[in-house]
């Protein structure tokens, strides 16, 4: 039985339709027997659906509408506890401690994400937002070790003329430029020609004029075009940005494939649900948007069924704070 179920397709056919919790514990119950019998090759395929299964989670709990920062954190030190050099739980654990200006945790667990493991490894965006934040832990914890010096200077064994001029040193060639460096947001900029890592600067000149803009950052989720704002659930976020990264269009049986490992919140019939509220909520929604039936010389058995184009000539650009998460990151 164990065997069947890792061996199986991509070993998530039994995984179906259940809950996290209850994959965690069909999951565990297969871990425990793979142990007790010694088949190493069943027990590695486990732990990997379960550091999966831990990482989809914590990133859930970081990133959803409602996040909650200590579950997130259990889950990701879960799969480390599985995988330790899992170099995405590395690179989530880092960012959850980092909002906890836990420097120094932060700054241990990117290293870690960035060394990777043999199989795995950062991608190129994740590797350059990793080298920024690094940087910024390193001033961080130079602005704290500095503070801390100051309040103790009164107990240092040192002339007090020479210890003041060696503090007011480190605070002239050390942290004269950090405050500019650190209020510096990066946003991850993604269109048709690629993904890159811009400054706030440059994001704030984007404002959906003569493009469809779809935007995530703290302040929610967002499509914008021709300078109107329209606010998204976290459903029809992941449907618009399936779609906008689409290159042929999307169809009910392709978002639920791309959705077929995304939690139970965002299943289902999401594209139906989505395009109707598209459809009746945003006046713009034609303007961009060129809606078809596929025919019989079109995907056979997908005769009549809905799909949805960009049109052509406008441009499609996805914007969303650098350490946000993405439906198929």
């Amino acid at each position: 039985m164990v065997i069947k179920f890792v061996k199986d397709g991509d070993g998530m056919n039994e995984l179906q339709g259940l809950t996290p919790i209850e994959k965690e514990r069909l999951l565990r119950g297969r871990l425990l027997d793979a142990r007790k019998s010694r088949d190493r090759e069943v027990q590695k395929e486990v732990e990997r659906l379960l550091v999966q299964l831990y990482v989809r989670q914590g990133e859930y709990f970081k990133m959803s509408d409602r996040p909650d920062p200590r579950i997130a954190e259990e889950n990701f030190k879960k799969a480390l506890q599985l995988q330790r050099d899992n170099p995405i739980a590395h690179y989530r654990l880092a960012h959850v401690f980092y909002r906890k200006e836990a420097y120094g945790q932060a700054a241990s667990h990117f290293e870690k994400a960035l060394t990777g493991s043999i199989t795995e490894a950062l991608n190129d965006t994740q590797r350059q937002l990793t080298y920024m934040l690094l940087v910024n832990c390193g001033i961080l914890m130079a602005k704290e070790a500095l503070k801390e010096l100051e309040e103790e200077d009164a107990n240092l064994y040192v002339e007090r003329d020479v210890n003041d001029s060696l503090i007011d040193k480190y605070r002239r060639e050390l942290l004269v430029n950090s405050e500019r460096a650190l209020a510096r947001s990066y946003y991850r900029l993604i269109t048709e020609e690629g993904e890159r890592i811009i400054s706030d600067h440059y994001a704030d000149e984007m404002d959906g004029t003569g493009e469809v803009l779809l935007y995530k950052g703290e302040e929610g989720k967002f499509l914008v075009f021709s300078n109107e704002r329209y606010q998204l659930s976290p459903t029809q976020f992941t449907v618009m940005y399936y779609f906008i990264k689409s290159k042929s269009g999307l169809t009910l049986e392709g978002i639920n494939q791309q959705l077929e490992h995304q939690l139970d919140e965002v299943r289902g019939d999401a594209f139906r649900r989505a395009l109707s509220q598209f459809r009746n909520s945003i006046p713009y929604w034609q303007s961009f948007v060129e809606e078809s039936r596929l025919d019989r010389d079109q995907a056979g058995d997908q005769r009549g069924r809905i799909i949805i184009k960009k049109m052509p000539l406008i441009r499609y650009s996805i914007l969303v704070q650098a350490s946000e998460i993405l439906p198929d990151d």
